[in-house]
């Protein structure tokens, strides 16, 4: 999703004052704790955009290629096997929550965890449930999130048709956000900025119609009706209709 990395370009590194010896120091410490491959560990390098270390645990559990994990851990396609629906809702909630933590000071960056749970593909190719926690480890000079862990366990719940879930945590202040509240907050500021007529147009091409059609059926220009669904793609911050479907779906904007 473009706007995801666009969100990580905010925070501006001074890329020659990193150092990656630090990196280095974790990827073996974690290599040292992972004796028993159950788990799945990773370190996520906000600056490259890319894992940097990923554990054997991405194999046994999840069925991700076992050299591609330890030798070229940044292309390995975790993506692939989550659910789509929850792929989906998973980028629309880490993004709402690391804009958020992206404004924390510095020092408060670091006791702040992300925790989702839903839904991936084990080795055998069937959907389980599991929970991945994210955090901050380490940070640059300037107090950018710099380094991320994240640990993945398969979850006790093994409900599959039980929704995604998501919360963030701050340890220092107690504080926590429920992705449930928080998105019933971003619905309600949508509806705000999403027309009525930009809701029935996005209706309408969730429906299956052409843009030709759309206009033909509103009476209004084809012109016009791709002027609205650009406004439409910007608003919700979406690459394509389809995102913007299923992310005014997930919303309430639309009718699924």
């Amino acid at each position: 999703m473009i706007q995801y990395s666009e969100l990580l370009n905010t925070q501006q590194f001074d890329v020659a004052s990193l150092d990656y010896s630090i990196a280095e120091y974790h990827r073996n410490l974690l290599n040292r704790l992972d004796v028993t491959g159950t788990s799945c560990i990773a370190v996520f390098d906000l600056c490259r955009q890319r894992h940097i270390y990923m554990s054997d645990g991405y194999h046994n559990i999840i069925g991700l290629d076992a050299d591609v994990i330890r030798n070229t851990p940044e292309i390995a396609d975790i993506d692939s096997r989550m659910h789509p629906d929850d792929q989906l809702e998973m980028t629309i909630a880490g993004m709402h929550f690391l804009k958020i933590a992206f404004a924390l000071p510095p020092n408060q960056k670091k006791l702040c965890k992300l925790v989702a749970e839903y839904r991936v593909r084990n080795r055998h190719n069937e959907y389980i449930r599991v929970v991945e926690q994210f955090q901050a480890i380490e940070l640059d000079k300037k107090g950018n999130a710099w380094l991320a862990l994240c640990f993945m366990d398969i979850s006790p719940n093994q409900e599959l048709n039980e929704p995604f879930r998501c919360k963030a945590m701050n340890f220092s202040t107690g504080e926590m956000m429920d992705w449930e509240t928080e998105k019933k907050s971003i619905n309600s500021a949508s509806e705000d900025t999403l027309s009525p007529r930009e809701s029935e147009i996005l209706s309408l091409v969730a429906s299956g119609m052409m843009s030709k059609e759309i206009a033909d059926r509103l009476y209004i220009s084809v012109h016009t009706v791709n002027t609205h669904r650009q406004r439409i793609l910007e608003k919700l911050g979406a690459d394509n209709s389809r995102e913007a479907i299923v992310y005014a779906q997930k919303l309430g904007l639309i009718a699924l």
